[in-house]
């Protein structure tokens, strides 16, 4: 077998290795009655990035991040798999469905005011930058986020099929 060849087979064969690892490992939440996100930890201003921990009906404590995007809306990241099998590549450990991430991301919205997106700011004119600090993005004071987020036993419920979100 030409050595060209013989490593397309190799690759596929890695390919399929890999995606059946993935298959084995990744956990997909397609279901779910109630999401919680809990535990928020932030180590300071400068970081751009919160963590907090997820569980589905009670059940997990899987820990995600949440930060901004370019358009202000906060975004979120699951854990991630890096590299498995040697696969040059990064995947999401967690997969949720469309209707169980939308939940998320009302509890996010619900903690989080909306920031400012990329671009010069009108009111000030200062340059709002991926680079940008927290406070530098909010319309309102960081000390206000920040206490709300760390509120010793903040626990964000929301039921997925209504969105609606409760703090207890």
């Amino acid at each position: 077998m030409p050595e060209n060849e013989r490593w397309a087979a190799e690759r596929e064969e890695h390919l399929r290795a890999v995606a059946d690892w993935l298959n084995a490992n990744v956990l997909v939440i397609d279901q779910a009655n109630q999401v919680a996100l809990s535990r928020f930890e932030w180590p300071g201003e400068e970081d751009r990035s919160v963590s907090f921990r997820l569980s589905f009906d009670g059940r997990g404590d899987h820990l995600f991040r949440m930060w901004a995007d370019e358009a202000g809306a906060i975004g979120m990241s699951p854990p991630m798999f890096h590299s498995p099998l040697g696969a040059p590549a990064s995947f999401a450990a967690i997969e949720l469905s469309p209707r169980v991430e939308a939940a998320v991301r009302a509890g996010l919205r619900a903690l989080v005011p909306p920031l400012k997106p990329l671009g010069t700011d009108r009111g000030t004119g200062e340059e709002i930058t991926m680079a940008s600090s927290l406070r530098q993005r909010l319309y309102v004071p960081l000390e206000a986020v920040r206490d709300r987020l760390l509120q010793d036993g903040l626990v964000i419920r929301v039921d997925v099929a209504t969105l609606k979100v409760t703090a207890v």
